[in-house]
């Protein structure tokens, strides 16, 4: 199954879910869930003249099938990568939300979750983001998926004031969708800066 059906699918599965909960009157007000375009990668400068930084909670803390994606931002430009130890056949995506997203004077940096991102006078119901699952190893191969056991990098994308996160898919678990970092926590997943 492509990765991009897959990512079709979970947006069609996650809309009817929240229809239904809207029809049946479940919780609070639904709202449909927004979906990944096509896989693109948006070129960033890399790391830069500085260390990068690592961004903290969730994801200093948030496991996802047994590791913990680490985020890291670049100290001198907008770049940003992630880094994670992945099984063998596991896809490791970093989303790019394709509107800007306004971060608060004086803060800097915000984040948030897909609905906290999909509320109205933020990028409102029907945001979308491209996602990028080129990967490479430490033996410095590039692969869509990670064809062994160990530690990946995503590429260093252009994350200038958009939404920035990462994901994971794990073939047969999950229903072979995306599971991402943040997606109800406080703070959420989804970096702006």
């Amino acid at each position: 199954m492509s990765t991009q059906w897959r990512r079709w699918t979970s947006g069609v599965a996650a809309t009817l879910l929240a229809v239904t909960a809207a029809v049946l009157g479940a919780g609070s007000p639904a709202m449909a869930e927004p979906h990944a375009d096509a896989k693109q990668c948006h070129d960033g400068g890399g790391p830069g003249p500085y260390p990068p930084g690592h961004i903290g909670s969730p994801y200093s803390n948030q496991i996802i099938y047994g590791t913990r994606p680490v985020l890291e931002e670049s100290r001198s430009n907008a770049s940003a990568r992630g880094l994670a130890y992945l099984k063998k056949g596991d896809y490791f995506s970093i989303d790019r939300t394709n509107d800007y997203v306004a971060v608060p004077y004086p803060l800097g940096h915000v984040q948030f979750t897909t609905a906290e991102l999909a509320q109205p006078g933020r990028l409102g119901p029907n945001f979308t983001w491209h996602y990028c699952e080129e990967i490479v190893d430490n033996e410095g191969r590039w692969m869509d998926r990670a064809d062994h056991d160990g530690l990946y990098y995503t590429r260093w994308i252009d994350g200038a004031h958009v939404g920035i996160r990462l994901c994971i898919t794990r073939p047969g678990e999950n229903n072979d969708r995306a599971v991402c970092v943040g997606e109800n926590t406080s703070p959420g997943g989804w970096y702006g800066r």
